[in-house]
């Protein structure tokens, strides 16, 4: 027998999920997400209900803003800069700051989403600007800063790469000027820190300074809500200086997301547990966050500058041992052809052969005039002197690998004049 939804005696459902989403969405629009709803797409009917917010977004060179609301400047303001590996669920803390800004709660099964699903395949630093929200779960509108993952080996350079789009983001006319808290991402099964965020860990200081370990936290993902034991003894071990809380320990909050996955009777009960993790992790972390000093991005020193030279150097030193590697390649084809055609050469036969050959080329960058993307290259050595390349100098004379009237990066120490500072990459 086939029963249609509402056949059941007595009027009750035999769909109690579906009768309660729609009791749901009409206490929804009288709870205030009415309004929200109206400006998302429905990516998943639920439960729960998974919305995807049209945003505004601006891309000025490789930097995106993506901006949900209107700012007030005479509303409480907080910054957010969240930092990890690849896959540490960085995007995924966005999305959950957003749902706990405007109040959504496990019972009203719903969820919104302000990272597009393919956030995963970009290299660009995004910055996310939540108003309008005020004093509904928060009183302060929030900006989220989420950074691609270090570590990530998709391009040379990747990690120099955000550093750059960062110091661009804090140091440029209009940009953002201040960090109230620094939340470095991590899973809660990462009994050890490794090296890539002990680098993370060591740039935020170079370019905020030592005050800013009063704004670092640790904030765990996939946690379980229990005593993150592991966590702060990783990071003692690694000398990673965090804020501290009452227990002078270091300041760790814990999130557990998967609050946008489908709940069955066999899953709603971990769900619930995961959601009410996540809510006093969010408690936690944004009582900390209002009560934070923000910080400032240092301008620039004299070891910062060298430390920024070092990395050029070593990256140019990178690519020339690349190209040497992929011309012995070549040598080792011309070898391999030649011999297995010592029958044809020793009779005197004409053959032709095809063999890939290693060069370089000149190639344009991506809209060097936002300064996002430059290159310093030597037009003698064809060679990437300092690439990404310097965001605030206006000619090649102004670029950190340049000591006087040389450039200490390319093979020959060429002169100044043998530089060009632009939109071009050998």
């Amino acid at each position: 027998m086939i029963v249609e939804e509402g056949d059941r005696p007595g009027g009750a459902s035999y769909f109690p999920h579906r009768q309660k989403q729609r009791t749901q969405r009409n206490r929804n629009d009288s709870c205030g997400f009415g309004n929200i709803i109206s400006k998302s797409d429905l990516v998943h009917s639920g439960p729960p209900e998974v919305f995807q917010l049209r945003t505004k977004k601006e891309k000025i060179g490789r930097l995106t803003t993506v901006a949900v609301g209107e700012r007030h400047k005479s509303k409480a303001h907080k910054t957010i800069l969240l930092v990890g590996e690849t896959g540490a669920g960085k995007s995924t803390l966005v999305n959950a700051l957003f749902n706990y800004a405007v109040g959504v709660k496990f019972e009203d099964e719903i969820w919104f989403q302000v990272v597009e699903e393919d956030r995963s395949q970009t290299s660009d630093v995004i910055v996310y600007e939540i108003f309008g929200f005020q004093d509904q779960t928060l009183p302060f509108s929030l900006t989220v800063i989420d950074t691609p993952g270090y570590g990530d080996p998709q391009s040379p350079g990747h990690n120099t790469r955000i550093n750059q789009q960062l110091v661009e983001l804090f140091q440029s006319d209009g940009g953002i000027q201040e960090v109230h808290a620094v939340g470095l991402v991590m899973k809660e099964e990462e009994s050890s820190v490794n090296d890539q965020l002990k680098y993370i860990y060591d740039v935020i200081l170079s370019q905020f300074g030592k005050d800013v370990e009063n704004n670092i936290v640790a904030l765990m993902t996939n946690s379980t809500g229990k005593p993150p034991k592991k966590v702060l003894e990783a990071l003692e071990a690694s000398n990673i200086k965090c804020a501290k809380n009452e227990k002078n320990q270091a300041a760790c909050f814990q999130f557990d997301n998967c609050q946008d996955e489908e709940r069955t009777e066999d899953s709603e009960l971990s769900i619930e547990n995961a959601w009410r993790v996540t809510e006093r992790g969010m408690r936690q972390f944004t009582a900390f966050l209002g009560r934070s000093s923000p910080q400032q991005l240092k301008v620039l020193t004299a070891e910062q500058k060298e430390r920024l030279r070092l990395t050029a150097c070593i990256q140019n030193l990178l690519e020339r041992i690349r190209f040497t590697e992929l011309k012995l390649r070549d040598v080792e084809m011309i070898q391999w052809v030649l011999w297995n055609s010592k029958d044809k050469m020793k009779s005197y036969q004409r053959f032709t052969v095809s063999i890939p050959e290693t060069y370089k080329e000149e190639e344009p960058l991506n809209d060097s005039r936002c300064g996002f993307e430059t290159a310093v290259c030597c037009l003698v050595c064809l060679e990437n002197c300092h690439y990404p390349g310097c965001t605030e100098a206006p000619d090649a004379q102004q670029c950190e690998v340049m000591r006087g009237e040389d450039c200490s990066s390319c093979t020959n120490k060429c002169p100044v004049s043998d530089h060009s500072n632009g939109s071009t990459l050998w």
